[in-house]
């Protein structure tokens, strides 16, 4: 699949690093992809190292990560964070499937110069994972699935979520416009009130949170 990239953005701080004076500068990019939509990506690392790609959970972008960049060099991986359609700086792709992600990766993964590379995958970027591995397995070396997202169909895994999770996941049922509200709400409300936003994470998630 055809494309060529080009830099939109410098020295961009995440917000996932705790100090914006000693956190690493990440260099964002968009690829351009053959049907002209635009797919955002992140890179940090080891250049010359093993391509772990990053699959952000729901919602997250490419800039989610751990928040010592350098941890990735020193383990001699070259990380790349990906934007899904729609979120960060990647084009909305009109009535996509789970199973159009694995083309976006490849193409991705062709203009990048990597034949085969490991996937790591947090909550809601589970199930993109594991199309990419049921789809492209040729081009994947591992794919890890970190606390990943069960089938929202099913009722014994949407009663172990949080309230929240299960309210959202029941409006984006009826498509973009009635989860984009209260999600923008959920989100100015945390940014206003962390303590209500944190004692909706699990104990294990406030003990890492709270150091």
């Amino acid at each position: 699949m055809g494309g060529h990239t080009r830099m939109v953005g410098l020295n961009l701080w995440s917000p996932m690093d705790t100090n914006p004076g000693t956190a690493s500068l990440l260099s964002s990019h968009r690829l351009e992809l053959g049907d002209g939509r635009r797919l955002g990506y992140v890179e940090y690392g080891d250049p010359a190292g093993r391509p772990v790609l990053l699959f952000p959970g729901v919602p997250g972008s490419r800039l989610q990560g751990h928040p010592d960049r350098s941890i990735a060099a020193a383990l001699g991986a070259r990380l790349i964070g990906i934007d899904r359609p729609g979120y960060g700086l990647s084009d909305v792709q009109p009535g996509r499937t789970i199973l159009d992600w694995p083309d976006d990766v490849e193409a991705l993964a062709d203009y990048l110069g990597m034949e085969r590379s490991a996937v790591i995958s947090i909550s809601g970027g589970g199930p993109y994972a594991a199309a990419c591995a049921w789809k492209i397995p040729q081009r994947l070396t591992t794919v890890a699935l970190v606390s990943a997202m069960g089938p929202p169909d099913d009722e014994a895994v949407l009663a172990r979520m949080p309230p929240l999770n299960r309210v959202l996941l029941a409006l984006a049922k009826w498509g973009e416009r009635p989860v984009s509200l209260p999600a923008a709400a959920l989100l100015a409300l945390a940014r206003q009130r962390l303590d209500w936003f944190l004692a909706e994470l699990l104990r294990a998630d406030r003990a890492v949170v709270n150091g």
